[in-house]
């Protein structure tokens, strides 16, 4: 994702260890508040942006662990504790899918207003207690479609978020394979007809010479007569 916005530099938490070396949590772009943090200090270069939203989030020892087992799935993590800033994040995102982790008293906050976004490839809930949000995988699944399931330990969660990101980058691949596929037919498509038109071309060219001909040897006829 291409952000024209300034990145400031925070006080720097050491929420994570990406393979034996601290992974450094800043502020992301200046027009948003304090209260979303990324995983890494460079532009997000990955197709897919995980974001974890939890008002009530704070920087402790189960945070710290969380973090660091999301980045095995995806390295880009944004953590935010705002909601309404999570919401204009997702909103300006173009190319990206996001992967949304909402805590249970998040989801029911969030989740009406951000489950269409375009942006948002699926939702997954967090939570202590799964059974207070059973109702959205029950009696709501038809109108939440994009959840995938509420989670109450790390294992279940992370296996869950990636095999869709795998199902993600093979989707991508397979629709980049038809499009190059496509393309190609054009081109070809395009030489065919270019062939085409060079045989009639040619073969207006050849009967022309011919008319010619015939034309020169109907007038030295008629001289010899």
């Amino acid at each position: 994702m291409k952000q024209n916005q300034q990145f400031t530099q925070t006080n720097v938490n050491k929420l994570a260890m990406n393979n034996g070396e601290p992974v450094h949590y800043r502020q992301v772009p200046t027009t948003f508040s304090s209260s979303i943090f990324a995983s890494n200090e460079n532009q997000n270069k990955e197709e897919t942006t995980l974001i974890w939203c939890d008002k009530n989030i704070d920087i402790h020892d189960d945070t710290k662990k969380t973090a660091e087992l999301l980045q095995q799935v995806n390295d880009y993590i944004l953590i935010c504790s705002n909601l309404d800033t999570c919401l204009e994040y997702i909103n300006q995102i173009k190319t990206e899918k996001v992967f949304l982790i909402l805590s249970g008293q998040s989801a029911d906050e969030m989740i009406d207003k951000v489950h269409d976004y375009k942006q948002v490839d699926s939702i997954y809930i967090f939570c202590i207690n799964n059974i207070k949000y059973e109702h959205y995988l029950k009696e709501d699944h038809k109108k939440y479609y994009k959840l995938v399931g509420i989670y109450t330990e790390h294992e279940s969660l992370l296996r869950a978020m990636q095999e869709n990101i795998r199902y993600l980058i093979k989707q991508s691949q397979a629709t980049s394979l038809f499009e190059q596929d496509e393309q190609s037919m054009r081109i070809l498509s395009s030489e065919l007809h270019n062939f085409d038109a060079f045989r009639a071309f040619k073969y207006v060219l050849l009967k022309t010479d011919y008319d010619r001909e015939q034309a020169k040897r109907e007038i030295n006829q008629n001289h010899e007569m």
